[in-house]
């Protein structure tokens, strides 16, 4: 898997307005029986908990502050994951948290990690 390919398929957190359509990608490239991984924010991130970035829906925070200004983030729990992937087996689903990022600590940022198959 090409390192393009293998982006598009480890987070959404940058695909907030085509949620459904990369989903969507995913069922129509899968052989049956094929695995994903997938990694979400998840909504006890304070950066989505406080409501520190203005709220676009219930999922999506616009960033206001560089690197990620401007960059809507999309963020899940499990029932929204559940919900999202539900003509999926779900395997296995992570929830994590990064205490250190690119050297620097960083406040609370979690994730799930989500591995699935098609059915």
């Amino acid at each position: 898997m090409d390192e393009r390919t293998r982006k598009l398929f480890e987070t959404v957190e940058h695909v907030v307005y085509y949620l459904d359509n990369a989903i969507d990608e995913i069922n129509r490239v899968l052989k049956p029986n094929g695995e994903f991984f997938i990694t979400f924010c998840a909504k006890d991130t304070l950066a989505f908990a406080e409501g520190k970035y203005p709220q676009i829906d219930e999922y999506t925070v616009m960033k206001t502050e560089p690197p990620e200004e401007g960059v809507p983030h999309f963020y899940v729990n499990l029932t929204d994951i559940q919900f999202l992937l539900s003509r999926f087996s779900l395997e296995r689903i992570r929830h994590t948290e990064d205490c250190l990022f690119a050297g620097e600590p960083v406040n609370l940022s979690r994730h799930y990690g989500v591995l699935g198959r098609k059915a």
